[in-house]
């Protein structure tokens, strides 16, 4: 399954959700308020998932 997969998958099974793309992460909402995604798909790696 693919990114796009999922994706489509979260949106069609929302009936109604939406999702944001930022810094190749995809953040998903239901509602119009953008204010909290309930999901999130990451694909890479930040500054905070290295060893201290």
């Amino acid at each position: 399954m693919t990114e796009d997969d999922i994706t489509q998958h979260i949106i069609d099974s929302l009936g109604g959700g939406h999702f944001e793309v930022a810094d190749d992460n995809t953040f998903f909402f239901h509602g119009a308020d953008n204010q909290f995604p309930f999901a999130t798909i990451v694909t890479k790696d930040n500054e905070f998932d290295g060893e201290p």
